[in-house]
Parts: structure tokens; sequence; C-alpha cells
């Protein structure tokens, strides 16, 4: 009887394993999802300049982001007082004779329905693999332009720059 007890138990305790491991491996693979923009590289800003409707903005935060598989950044999260705005990255970083890269970010769909009556763009030069040996004030310079749908009439501008961070995440 004591010998049935006891297989009782291992059998309850092997399931209950069991159980908590799905729960995990749901909550794995939750973290790895195809086409989830992924953080990796985050600075919070000094705004160096601004223009237009940008005057008088503090506290920004750029955050890269990278789709799973891919190896350079494919989103920005900019961070404007506690407020997201998100751009896609649609095509392969610019590099320089010097080795910056630089990041061209248009609002993501949702963002873009938002401001139909205007353009907003937001460029990032990306200077932490430069070789060059001139002075570069900050790893990342970044400008935040919006203009009428024309692209005539400056509406905003701001420029800003920062030392980004890497961003842990689970895999």
């Amino acid at each position: 009887m004591k010998n049935f007890k006891c297989m009782n138990m291992l059998a309850i305790a092997a399931v209950s394993l069991s159980v908590l491991g799905s729960f995990s491996a749901l909550n794995a693979n939750a973290a790895v999802q195809m086409g989830w923009e992924k953080p990796f590289l985050k600075a919070t800003m000094t705004v160096e300049n601004t223009t237009g409707e940008f005057a008088d903005l503090n506290d920004i935060t750029l955050t890269l982001t990278r789709q799973e598989g891919r190896k350079t950044a494919t989103g920005i999260m900019l961070m404007v007082e506690d407020r997201p705005m998100y751009f896609d990255i649609n095509e392969e970083p610019n590099e320089d004779a010097c080795g910056t890269l630089v990041y061209i970010g248009h609002p993501t769909a949702s963002q873009a329905l938002m401001a139909r009556q205007s353009k907003v763009q937001l460029v990032i030069k990306d200077h932490q693999n430069r070789f060059c040996k001139d002075f570069v004030p900050a790893r990342w310079e970044a400008v935040l332009k919006h203009t009428d749908v024309m692209g005539d009439a400056e509406l905003g501008q701001m420029k800003m720059s920062g030392n980004p961070e890497p961003i842990i995440t689970i895999q």
C-alpha cells in the first residue's frame, strides 16, 4: 500500500511537471513570434534644436527594433513625453564612407492614417561602427521632420542626439 501511494504521488508530480512545462513552452514561444518587432537598442535623446510644432518638446527616447531573423533594424519607436510613435524601416540602411549607418523611418500604416494631410520622416545616423577619426558628438544623431503632403512647407523639425544602450530580451 505504501508503494502504491508513492507511485500515485510520482504520477501526480509527473503530470504537474508536464503541465507546468507546457505553460513555460507557451510563454517561451510567445517571445519568438515571426514578424514581432523586438527592441534591441534604446537611447534617451538630448534635443539639440526644434522648430515649428516640435518647439519645447523634451523627454525623448528612441528605440530600434528588428524582426526575428533580420540583422539590421526594421522599426523605430519614438517616445515623446510618454506618447509612442512607430516607424517602419522599409529598406536596408545606407552606409557612408566612414561606416555610419543611416536609417530612414516612415510612420507605420496605422500612424500614417492619422497624419494623411502631412508627411513625417525620422532619420537616424548610427555612428557606433564609425571608423573615421573626425569628431562625432554622439553615437546616434536623429532628425524628425514634419512637412505638408507635397513636402514643400516644413511644419516642424527636431534634431536630437544620444548614446544607445543594448536591450536584453528573452530569446
